[in-house]
């Protein structure tokens, strides 16, 4: 259900944000976009240090083939809360990372990447 109305919840980040955090962690197993929206809630929630958190967790599953495919967009994401905390070697790597993991031309070059970072630009503006 969560995956589906993606588009509609971020307008509500602040309710979204609580309501994603109380959940019990079996919502979260086996539903990486669903983990993905909830580390950028809290990025835009200014919760950085449960999203790097929560993206370490997710980066030790990188090994399961079930991962493999969302690689990309956890160093993705990892390479952007590093650059909002101001650890721009860090996120240097962490891009480099997104470049080897992510096939030239993929959705998430085109499309992901400009729907994450459309937001968090704003946050920055305004940090």
């Amino acid at each position: 259900m969560i995956e589906k109305h993606l588009q509609n919840l971020h307008a509500k980040r602040g309710v979204l944000y609580r309501w994603l955090r109380d959940l019990p962690e079996t919502c979260f197993t086996g539903k990486p976009r669903t983990q993905f929206l909830y580390v950028k809630v809290m990025v835009e929630t200014n919760e950085m240090e449960l999203a790097q958190a929560r993206l370490r967790l997710m980066e030790d599953k990188l090994s399961d083939p079930e991962w493999k495919p969302y690689a990309g967009t956890v160093h993705f994401l990892s390479a952007a809360v590093s650059f909002y905390r101001r650890d721009f070697r860090r996120a240097n790597e962490y891009f480099e990372m997104f470049d080897r993991h992510t096939p030239e031309g993929s959705y998430v070059q085109m499309i992901e990447a400009n729907w994450l970072l459309k937001p968090w630009h704003e946050l920055l503006i305004l940090s």
